[in-house]
C-alpha cells in the first residue's frame, strides 16, 4: 500500500518537475512593443538599433537555448536513473526569457517603425532567421 502511494506521488510530480524545465528559445512569446517609441528616429538611427536589437537576441538565444538543452538533459537523467536529480532544476524560464520577449518586441517594433518610415530596407520574414 504504501509503496503504490509513493509510485502515484512520483508519477504526480514528474508533469510538475517538467513543467518547471526552461522553455527552448523558439517558444517564448513575443511581448508587445508599441512602435511610438522610435517615431523620431531616422532610418540610418532604426538601421543601428536593428543591429543592436539582433545582437543582443543572437545572445540571449544562445542561452537561453543551452539552458533548456542542460534542463532536458538533466530531466531526461533523472527520469531515467536519478529521479532525486529533478529536483535541482532550476525550473522556469528566469529574467533572460523575459528579455529575450521584449528584443523580439523592440523587434517586431522597429520592423514597423521602418515600413511607415518607408526605410526601404529588408527585415527578414522572421527573427529566427537573423540567429547564428
Amino acid at each position: 500500500m504504501v509503496n503504490i502511494l509513493k509510485l502515484r506521488l512520483h508519477i504526480l510530480a514528474i508533469p510538475i518537475l517538467i513543467s518547471s524545465c526552461a522553455s527552448p528559445p523558439d517558444e517564448i512569446a513575443t511581448a508587445y512593443v508599441s512602435p511610438l517609441q522610435y517615431q523620431n528616429y531616422d532610418c540610418e538611427q532604426i538601421s543601428i538599433e536593428r543591429a543592436n536589437v539582433e545582437r543582443q537576441v543572437n545572445d540571449l538565444y544562445s542561452n537561453l537555448k543551452s539552458k533548456a538543452e542542460t534542463d532536458q538533459w538533466q530531466m531526461g537523467l533523472g527520469v531515467i536513473l536519478l529521479w532525486p536529480l529533478l529536483f535541482t532544476l532550476e525550473g522556469g524560464d528566469g529574467v533572460a526569457a523575459n528579455e529575450y520577449s521584449l528584443m523580439k518586441g523592440q523587434y517586431k517594433a522597429l520592423q514597423t517603425a521602418s515600413v511607415q518610415k518607408k526605410c526601404g530596407f529588408q527585415f527578414p520574414s522572421t527573427l529566427s532567421d537573423t540567429i547564428k
